[in-house]
This record gives structure tokens, C-alpha cells and sequence, in this order.
């Protein structure tokens, strides 16, 4: 566990200045450039910046597990399954991001949304 903690902490270190840091009250993440539900919706669903936004889902749930020993994330997630998931948050919330879709994501399969607890 040690040692997940500190390679965790050493992928989001060497992600540097450009970083966006979302208020501590809001959420506890850190996000490295997500799509805005706008951007991510108007993207087919095989362009790239959509699967890269797939794929930071899909990264977003392994730092989760890596870093909440409690509650962990287990359930297989297909791909296709993590893009309607975020189209679906996109279309309900279009003021919000793929970060945000994410989070809520993991809330939803059943991740504390706040490490630890």
C-alpha cells in the first residue's frame, strides 16, 4: 500500500504546473486536462479526444482503487460502457467536465468520494 501511495504521488508530481487543481471543498482530485462536456460531446466516438478522455476514466478508477484501500472499485468496466457513462453525465450536466463525469462514475459503482472514509 505504501508503495502504491508513493508512486501515485509521484505520477500526479510529475504532471507539474499544468495541472488544474479543483478547490478542496469541491472535490479531492486533481485533473491533467479533461474535456468540457461540450468539447467531449462534440466528438465522435472514435476521434481521439474522446478516448483519451475514456481513458483518463479508466485511469481515474485505477489511482482510486490505488489510493482508497477501503473502497475499492471492482466491477469491469468496458470501454463502451465508461463512453455512454460519460456522454449520459455530459448531456445532464453540460456546464461539467470528463473529470467531474469520472468522479461521479466512481461514486456511482460504489467509490467513497472522498479517499479514506
Amino acid at each position: 500500500m505504501a508503495i502504491q501511495k508513493s508512486l501515485l504521488k509521484l505520477a500526479l508530481a510529475s504532471l507539474g504546473a499544468s495541472v488544474l487543481v479543483v478547490p478542496a471543498h469541491a472535490r479531492p482530485y486533481m485533473y491533467h486536462h479533461v474535456l468540457s462536456c461540450g468539447d467531449y460531446l462534440a466528438q465522435t466516438a472514435q476521434s481521439p479526444p474522446r478516448q483519451y478522455a475514456v481513458a483518463f476514466v479508466r485511469g481515474f478508477i485505477s489511482a482510486h482503487n490505488a489510493y482508497n484501500q477501503r473502497s475499492q472499485i471492482t466491477r469491469e468496466l468496458s470501454i463502451p460502457t465508461m463512453d455512454a457513462y460519460i456522454e449520459k453525465f455530459c448531456r445532464e450536466n453540460p456546464q461539467m467536465d470528463s473529470g467531474a463525469a469520472a468522479l461521479s462514475l466512481v461514486k456511482e459503482v460504489g467509490g467513497a468520494a472522498v479517499p479514506n472514509q
